[in-house]
């Protein structure tokens, strides 16, 4: 049987390995994504160097949370002091004074919608609910519920939340916990029947899902967020009007302390179902909600774990898309004779990997710049001046391979992606990369 301390130390090989964790380990879980995401929110203010370490810090805090709580939820054992150990990291959140009051209050009239988000210590929530007493349902798509995920494995690749409590937890929260799958069609019956008794419904709302599930385009709606527009779902605003139930958004914060600690933010109260207000009230709803979410990233970026998920709902910026006249092609072929120095825009172009292909992605407009891997990654380490003309040696004699990267650099160089480093400019067509 798996004692304490074999659990306390598999908890322990995790924090490590996530804090070890290399850009390239953390390429499995998302960081090409997360990056990209971090780059267009924050890459006006922040270099690309600190976007990037910004980016490992969420990916390596994703690692830890997910893979720790999968190992904590589905451990099957009465060993001695392995449920000490569960309980003290499971229950290690606290209320801010007034958060469990207010909740109660609430739910002497009516069912209670929480709205949470992907941020922080969010996996514990609905268990530290639990452990208070509370009811909870909580609404999840179909991928996180993974039902399929065998106990005890954790590797960089996994950690979706498991709907397989371990028997240790599940006794002591008497059932109290209950997963809903908000693709299946009962999911409305048992949401309808756990606000008609008075429970929790916990919905976390950037996680965009629905009967349609995450990548679904029904029923949303476009709402301002970081300086951005996303178009997001309004699942929760409904449902609240439809049930006539308020939202209470609470938030969960990683303490540097090792707990998480609870604060209510918001509560929403829904006009009556068929009024004229209804539908004001969603849309305010769900900028309220996006605008709480947006407090905490600015706060905590690092502890953004839906990070790597927004460019599935971001607007993507519009305006002229010029495309690169031969003779732009010429002009960034004298430059590189001349050795005239060139780099791209890091500031908006992030190198990722889409569908097992390395791409150029403009994380403004979300275009996607294509070539055989060897001239993207070429292209986007062209600020390496001394690598880049060793490239050159060869790529020059093979016309092919020329003409690719030339075509490449051109289109970048349009579009305002490729600077001079003489200059720091962006050399578009004209005087700048002549």
């Amino acid at each position: 049987m798996e004692g304490n301390g074999n659990l306390q130390a598999k908890l322990a090989a995790i924090a490590e390995k996530s804090l070890q964790a290399s850009k390239d380990d953390l390429k499995k879980v998302g960081y090409d994504l997360c990056y990209l995401n971090l780059l267009a929110a924050f890459g006006a203010s922040r270099t690309p160097e600190e976007v990037e370490e910004l980016a490992i810090a969420c990916m390596r805090n994703y690692y830890r949370s997910s893979a720790q709580f999968a190992t904590l939820t589905s451990a099957e054992t009465d060993a001695p002091g392995v449920e000490e150990t569960m309980k003290s990291v499971v229950f290690s959140v606290d209320f801010k004074p007034g958060v469990l009051d207010a909740i109660r209050k609430l739910q002497q009239t009516s069912g209670v919608f929480i709205s949470t988000y992907h941020w922080g210590g969010f996996r514990l929530l609905s268990l530290a609910l639990a452990n208070q007493g509370l009811d909870v349902t909580l609404l999840m798509d179909r991928i996180t519920h993974n039902p399929g995920s065998k106990q005890g494995e954790v590797p960089i690749q996994a950690g979706n939340m498991t709907n397989h409590l371990s028997p240790v937890l599940q006794t002591h929260f008497d059932q109290r916990v209950k997963f809903v799958v908000a693709e299946d069609k009962t999911a409305l019956v048992r949401i309808y029947r756990a606000i008609a008794v008075r429970n929790l419904v916990m919905i976390y709302p950037d996680g965009n899902s629905g009967w349609d599930g995450p990548k679904g385009h029904d029923a949303r709606i476009a709402v301002s967020f970081l300086g951005q527009t996303i178009n997001v779902k309004t699942g929760i605003g409904r449902l609240a009007v439809l049930m006539q139930a308020p939202i209470v958004t609470l938030t969960a914060e990683n303490q540097r302390n090792g707990r998480v600690l609870v604060d209510l933010v918001d509560v929403l109260h829904p006009p009556p179902s068929q009024s004229d207000a209804a539908q004001a009230f969603i849309d305010s709803a769900m900028q309220r909600i996006y605008s709480g979410l947006e407090r905490c990233v600015v706060t905590r970026p690092e502890q953004w774990e839906s990070s790597r998920h927004l460019h599935r709902w971001r607007e993507p910026a519009t305006g002229p898309r010029p495309e690169a006249p031969a003779e732009l092609r010429l002009k960034i072929l004298d430059g590189i004779e001349s050795g005239l120095h060139y780099s791209l825009d890091r500031r908006r172009v992030a190198r990722v990997v889409v569908s097992g292909r390395e791409v150029l992605v403009d994380a403004h407009t979300m275009c996607a710049y294509e070539a055989d891997g060897a001239t993207v990654r070429l292209v986007s380490e062209i600020a390496d001046r001394d690598s880049f003309a060793r490239a050159w040696e060869d790529i020059k004699l093979d016309p092919a391979r020329r003409a690719t990267l030339l075509r490449l650099l051109a289109l970048l160089s349009a579009r305002g992606l490729l600077m001079l480093v003489n200059d720091l400019v962006p050399s578009a067509p004209g005087d700048s990369i002549s």
